[in-house]
């Protein structure tokens, strides 16, 4: 499965880089943009290898910097798309070379559309700002009450030990000063129980309180410079939930796991994405217990020349 991906993003490179070498073709070739047959000089080479090594660099950086934007559970490759639309046009608003458009174009050829897109264009691609709207002063208290002391040149282990701290401070202040109006609205919209409540499922595990378990993770400053040397700095934020179902016949209980990635944008003072995977979503559920059914019984073994079956089959599944 991982030679799909980088089948899509390696054919999105290279009508990157055909974009930006198309003039020097036109100036080589006075104009028709058709190399003769034979070598090419040493210097329309050299240019070339340049253009080859920005287009290189971009789409590397564009493919690392999706991963803050992406679901924290359940991610498929339509997640990943819209996650590299998404951050692209909030860094390059300004797509000189068509980067995102070959971006899609790799992905289609492919068969991969993201769940819930009407059609490919960037603005449907894009992740839309969640509903729930926590006043400044709210998410300037909130802000307040973290260390985002965290840069390039901290030791690791104490950013690690710091995120770690993060997280439990947000769950506390999630727990102590969110009011119980924005605690539900907040719960609706991002897809995860906070605090405890007659609404919390009896499937999501909780603590003797009654309140819902919830791991908050990667509590950290995100920094990012555009190719115009403007910053970016968001606050990345992933929570995950489990949820236990049970088998009424069997007995036997099997754990999911749904979540949010929250970017929170620090300038403004606002929550910018909600990139959640609802907990308890009947749908994923199902479907991962169909996965998993397939991985036991071993239904789906082609590759099978040897007479044993192929473990990795499965993923191919309707391929």
């Amino acid at each position: 499965m991982g030679a799909v991906l980088l089948a899509a993003v390696f054919q999105a490179f290279l009508e990157i880089y055909d974009a930006r070498i198309a003039d020097l073709k036109r100036l080589a070739t006075g104009g028709t943009g058709v190399l003769p047959p034979g070598d090419i000089s040493v210097d329309l080479v050299n240019r070339m290898a340049k253009e080859a090594s920005l287009a290189a660099d971009h789409v590397l950086r564009a493919c690392i910097r999706a991963l803050d934007y992406c679901p924290p559970v359940d991610l498929t490759f339509g997640d990943y798309l819209r996650a590299l639309i998404t951050a692209d046009m909030d860094l390059e608003p300004d797509d000189q070379f068509n980067y995102r458009t070959a971006f899609i174009s790799g992905f289609r050829a492919r068969g991969i559309f993201p769940e819930g897109v009407r059609n490919l264009s960037e603005e449907n691609l894009r992740w839309q700002p969640p509903k729930i709207r926590l006043s400044p002063d709210r998410m300037r208290q909130m802000l307040s009450s973290l260390d985002l002391t965290w840069n390039l040149s901290s030791d690791r282990k104490q950013s690690y030990l710091r995120g770690e701290s993060n997280g439990f401070l947000l769950w506390r202040w999630l727990q102590e000063k969110l009011l119980p109006e924005e605690a539900a609205a907040v719960e609706a919209d991002l897809g995860v129980y906070i605090r405890a409540g007659h609404q919390v499922p009896k499937e999501i595990p909780t603590s003797d309180d009654g309140t819902p378990l919830l791991q908050i993770h990667s509590v950290r400053p995100a920094r990012r410079i555009n190719s115009r040397g403007q910053q970016l700095t968001d606050l990345v934020v992933e929570a995950i939930q489990r949820f236990i179902v049970t088998d009424p016949a069997t007995g036997e209980k099997t754990i999911h796991r749904g979540g949010v990635t929250l970017l929170i944008d620090m300038e403004n003072e606002r929550i910018r994405y909600a990139v959640r995977k609802r907990v308890g979503s009947a749908a994923r559920i199902q479907a991962e217990q169909n996965f998993m059914r397939i991985a036991v019984d071993g239904s789906q073994s082609y590759f099978d020349r040897t007479g044993e079956r192929e473990p990795f089959a499965m993923l191919h599944r309707g391929e």
